[in-house]
Formats: C-alpha cells, structure tokens, sequence
C-alpha cells in the first residue's frame, strides 16, 4: 500500500496488475474507477490487513454504478464520432465535387499541347490542333515526308507546316514529278534535231557540222572527197567539187552524156564520146548533127533560109520578110 495525496492504492491477490487509480475510504464520497488493463471490474473489494487506520482496519474499495463510468469519455467519443463524420462527409463532398467540375470541364487543366485549342464535349474535351501537329493532346510532330510524296528519287525535307522536295537534275515540279524538257531552250545549232533526256539532252546533227551542240562546221575536204582530180573548195556546212569538163555529180563522179541533149537530127544516131558526141547520119544527110540532106547541099535556099532536107527532095524555112521556094522573094 502507498500514499499519493491522501489516496492508497492496493492490488488484489489474484491480479497484481488490477490497480484501481481512487480509491474510497468507507467515509469518502464515491470516486470513479478507471482499471488499467483488467478483464473485469469488481464491484467490491474488501482488505482485511490492518491499517493505519484505528477505527476501521478494514478497508472496503467499490466501483461506481455502471451507468455512472466513463459518461464524459462516451460523451467525448460521441462528439469526436460526430466530428470526423463531419470532416469525411466534406471531403468526400470536395472529391467528387472535384471530379464532376473536371468531367464537366476537362479544359480547366490545359490539357493540349502547342497552342492547341482546347474544346469542351459531352464526355470530356477535345484538342483543336495547328498546323503540324497531331495526336489526343496535339503532343505528336507531324511528318509530311512520311507519306513520301516526292517522285523519281527525289528528297523530301520537312519545312515546318509543309515539305520540299530536292529534285535530281532532269525532274521539276512540286513533286519533282515532270520531267525537265531541256530542248526547250533551243540549244542544237545549225539546224540540228534536238533529243531531250531524262538528265540532259542530244543534238542529231546535220551533214558538215559535229559537237555537243553541232556548233562546229566539219571540213569535209580533208578526206579528199573529188573524183578525177576534181578541186574540193569548203563551204560552212558542206564542200564543192568543181569538176574537168564532161563530169558532174557531187564528187564528179558521173560523166555528162551529150548525147541527152539529141543533138542528132533527121534520125542520126548519137554516139556519147569524152567531151563529145558523134552522129551516124541516115542516107540523104549529113553534117554534125546530120541536119543537112543532099537536096541541100546546093545550098537552095536564099537569103539567110534554112534548108531543111526530106528524102528527094528539101524545103526552105524563110526569115521574116521573105518568101518563095528558095525564100528568093523579099
């Protein structure tokens, strides 16, 4: 037993830990009873070692009526439930309170990303996208090369909003889809065909010119082109051959007939000789182009007159002026 401001505490035989905090001598008013880690409360407990006390050895310990223990730790508990009720119901209030604002409107947040404009649906939001960007919340850099628009090996570079293509030579247009037509420009010269390609061009040239562009004139007396000793004279674009008497062609290669003129009259024969002719005069005729009969040998005809031979006999075409037989009249 030990005294602490007039109050003895005691522990019973059968439970050392049962302390009991107040305890009441049997003169003292009632005091509440609070066990510390005791299965069970005793209603009394009497103690019949002596005490210091003379009149009473006997000191008798009660517990309170049971509708009297711990009334303001119930009443505490009580209020401290009603409180925390209270704060759960207001936070549960600001969740889902929370929660319906941001379904109602999902663009509280900014949610878009690049200067997307955000727009407000039934079930949430969406992200008006700018140019070049793409994806739920607009996060994802548009490629417009992805798609590789540009044509014939050409390279695609992506150029902000848009993209170029880098065309190979030959090949124009947006997608370098054209193929350059570089005849355009004229570039053959000297009357030379033009042949476009797909990197460049071809020039088909004409006779006395070569080159790239058929610009340079071909001198074509080098290679002795003349026959028969024939002079071979240069032009811009060809040569010329001047040709010995009784040869022609290009080269003077071909000898000229006199004989393609019929100088042979009154059915003569031409014979073609070098540089010459000869004609086989029919009987009654003679001369070089067997123009003369024997009637007119004799010379009939007058005054400048042709004398024309017919078998027997002759006839004279007269000048101007004159007439008769012989042409004889004036």
């Amino acid at each position: 037993m030990a005294d602490r401001k007039g109050i003895r505490l005691f522990t019973t035989p059968q439970s050392q830990m049962a302390a009991y905090v107040n305890a009441t001598y049997e003169t003292s008013s009632d005091v509440n009873l609070v066990p510390e880690e005791t299965p069970s409360v005793y209603e009394s407990l009497r103690i019949p070692h002596p005490t210091d006390n003379a009149d009473d050895p006997n000191i008798r310990i009660t517990q309170p009526p049971k509708t009297k223990v711990n009334r303001r730790l119930q009443i505490a508990l009580v209020l401290v439930g009603i409180i925390c009720a209270g704060l759960f119901a207001v936070v549960v209030w600001s969740l889902v309170h929370t929660l319906e604002e941001k379904n109602m409107n999902g663009c509280l947040n900014n949610p878009c990303a690049g200067g997307a404009t955000c727009r407000k649906t039934h079930d949430g939001f969406d992200c008006i996208c700018p140019p070049g960007l793409s994806g739920k919340l607009c996060q994802l850099a548009r490629d417009p090369c992805r798609s590789q628009p540009c044509r014939n090996g050409a390279a695609c570079r992506n150029q902000s909003e848009t993209y170029l293509c880098s065309c190979p030579s030959g090949y124009t247009g947006r997608n370098c889809e054209t193929m350059t037509n570089h005849c355009l420009s004229l570039p053959c010269k000297n009357g030379a065909s033009c042949v476009n390609l797909a990197a460049s061009f071809l020039c088909s040239c004409t006779s006395g010119f070569h080159g790239p562009r058929c610009e340079d004139d071909i001198n074509e007396c080098l290679s002795t082109p003349c026959t028969l000793g024939a002079t071979c004279r240069n032009s811009y674009g060809g040569f010329h051959c001047s040709c010995p008497r009784g040869f022609t062609g290009t080269y003077c290669h071909l000898e000229i007939s006199e004989c393609s003129s019929r100088p042979c009259q009154n059915g003569g024969t031409c014979v073609d000789m070098v540089n010459s002719y000869r004609c086989l005069c029919p009987t009654g005729y003679q001369g070089s182009n067997c123009q003369e009969g024997y009637q007119c040998r004799s010379r009939p005809c007058q005054n400048g007159a042709t004398c024309r031979s017919y078998a027997n006999t002759y006839y004279c075409s007269c000048p101007s002026g004159y007439i008769g037989r012989d042409c004889e009249s004036g």
